[in-house]
């Protein structure tokens, strides 16, 4: 579907390139999210994955599906989430990069929430209290 939508985004006459980031090295990897002005994780999980959050952590702009299920499921968490839903269509992720193409969409403001996003979400103090309670409850048992 990604594919789909980034030809059909083309011949709409948006200019971009695309960068497929597969079968190399995670510093390669790594390397090219942190060139990326926008970063597409997936369309099918329902939730972002570790490649979106070392993509957020350089401060690019994230799309990915985010369910029904996991936005109930996450507590509150994704509620200031700022990536971009793309929606389970092609119609709908056509529409969600056609906003982000947009020269009128402020990438620098979404970029800037969200580094701040995951650096309070996924940063080393919450991943702390989070180890922190899951140890809290196993050696209650």
């Amino acid at each position: 579907m990604f594919e789909k939508a980034m030809k059909k985004l083309q011949i709409m006459g948006y200019d971009f390139k695309v960068d497929v980031i597969e079968d190399v090295s995670h510093r390669e990897c790594l390397k090219r999210k942190a060139q990326a002005t926008i970063f597409f994780d997936q369309n099918l999980v329902g939730s972002y994955g570790n490649s979106a959050v070392e993509a957020m952590a350089h401060g690019i702009p994230t799309m990915a599906y985010l369910s029904d299920m996991a936005i109930d499921q996450a507590d509150g968490l994704l509620d200031d989430c700022p990536v971009i839903n793309c929606g389970k269509t092609l119609e709908e992720m056509i529409e969600r990069f056609e906003y982000l193409l947009d020269p009128e969409t402020d990438l620098e403001e979404i970029s800037k929430k969200t580094k701040e996003y995951v650096d309070k979400t996924h940063g080393y103090s919450a991943m702390a209290k989070q180890w922190a309670n899951i140890y809290e409850q196993v050696y209650r048992l």
